[in-house]
């Protein structure tokens, strides 16, 4: 679109992050970006994907109606992105190596606890 991999993850992390975390029953957010070795092999299909996560879909079908959705995060994607392709899933822990499950949940429970990155 024009833009380059670093203006794109600046303004991703700069600007629409902090709009994203306006988004009523916000749970988790993380941005996962394509590795900067993928280039060499070509341009890939996505410069890449983030991840919002709510306590259940009810949760997130209002988030989706909420005026800062509708008004603020939607409209900008067309600054950064391409039209945004979203769907519904259900995250499910199959395998942590090296840990118990116990152990694992409790790792994502901290992690979901962690401050923003500023």
């Amino acid at each position: 679109m024009g833009m380059t991999v670093e203006d794109f993850r600046a303004y991703w992390a700069d600007v629409h992050a902090p709009i994203v975390k306006s988004i009523p029953g916000l749970r988790y957010y993380q941005q996962c970006t394509v590795l900067d070795e993928a280039y060499h092999w070509g341009d890939p299909r996505w410069d890449g994907a983030e991840e919002i996560w709510f306590d259940n879909y009810e949760a997130a079908r209002r988030a989706l109606a909420s005026t800062e959705f509708q008004r603020s995060l939607l409209p900008d994607f067309a600054n950064f992105s391409e039209p945004p392709w979203y769907f519904f899933s259900e995250a499910r822990l199959v395998m942590w190596p090296g840990k118990s499950k116990a152990q694992a949940l409790a790792e994502i429970a901290e992690r979901v606890k962690q401050p923003w990155l500023e």
